[in-house]
């Protein structure tokens, strides 16, 4: 009896695998798009925003800015592939795009990032690019309008990403207000990613510690008994 408690106690207490915190968005429902003009001098399209129900905060906002080069650049969120993409013109030198979850300016209510959870990260897939490299950032304000922000950058990222929350020092992540996504590429660049979310590691909870020093204060006190 008292080795099935310590069994059980220890399984409890050691079977802590990572766990989805949160998703920010998965790009699953909701196409839209941010197209500058094609013209000379910097141009900017957005910021838009739409009512986006699996995304945190409720709404999804979506820009896109470029060096006017008389190309165009493009920011876009495709539902079919539920992806994020950025694309630009040839001759265009910056391009970014952006992607911001705050309530449609109302804020996230300090909403806990950490859910509870130990060792969070973010998580995202680069899924291509084109030509040239990109600098991908992603930045968190707390309710105390402090800002913190971590990047991933180059030409060779095609891959699952994670950045961890001790990356973003400056801001509490347990009281989020608002969260961006900002990728900024150069000439004829051409980027997709997917799904944003976070994970961390289940803590330990009490009762199974506790369940684990009884169980062996009762196997000790058993074995002294049959000494």
């Amino acid at each position: 009896m008292n080795k099935n408690i310590l069994g059980l106690a220890l399984a409890a207490l050691f079977t802590t695998g990572t766990a989805q915190a949160l998703i920010i968005d998965d790009f699953s429902q909701i196409d839209m798009l941010a197209t500058t003009p094609a013209a000379a001098g910097p141009q900017t399209a957005g910021p838009f925003t739409e009512t986006v129900s699996n995304a945190l905060g409720g709404t999804r906002t979506i820009m896109a800015s470029g060096d006017g080069a008389f190309t165009q650049v493009t920011a876009r969120t495709l539902s079919g592939s539920q992806q994020f993409s950025l694309s630009s013109g040839g001759a265009t030198s910056v391009a970014t795009g952006m992607l911001t979850w705050d309530s449609n300016g109302n804020g996230l209510g300090g909403i806990d990032l950490t859910d509870g959870l130990s060792n969070n990260q973010f998580n995202f897939t680069i899924d291509s690019i084109d030509t040239g490299a990109i600098t991908l950032t992603l930045a968190v304000t707390d309710t105390l309008d402090q800002i913190a922000s971590a990047s991933i950058s180059g030409s060779d990222v095609i891959d699952t990403h994670s950045l961890a929350f001790s990356l973003f020092s400056g801001a509490d992540l347990s009281s989020a207000k608002a969260i961006s996504l900002t990728v900024v590429g150069g000439t004829a660049t051409d980027f997709t990613m997917s799904l944003l979310e976070t994970s961390g590691t289940p803590v330990p909870a009490p009762a199974p510690i506790a369940l684990v020093i009884a169980g062996l204060a009762a196997v000790g006190l058993r074995r002294k008994a049959n000494a």
